[in-house]
């Protein structure tokens, strides 16, 4: 199994996951009862993504090293 194609489809699952939490921050409606929902939505969506992408280039220095 290559090392390089196996970290890329780990980084689109985050991407994927960071979409699916800002699709859901998206359709929930701007009411007071929600707001804490949609924040933590919005926020997961962006933070998703970045972390995965930290993770997977951690990984990929990790193994450029040995």
């Amino acid at each position: 199994m290559d090392f390089g194609s196996s970290l890329l489809d780990l980084l689109s699952v985050y991407i994927v996951i960071g979409v699916l939490f800002l699709v859901i921050g998206l359709l929930i409606p701007r009411t007071p009862l929600y707001s804490d929902g949609k924040q933590f939505c919005m926020i997961m969506g962006g933070v998703v993504p970045l972390a995965g992408t930290i993770f997977v280039l951690f990984i990929f220095f990790l193994q450029f090293l040995q």
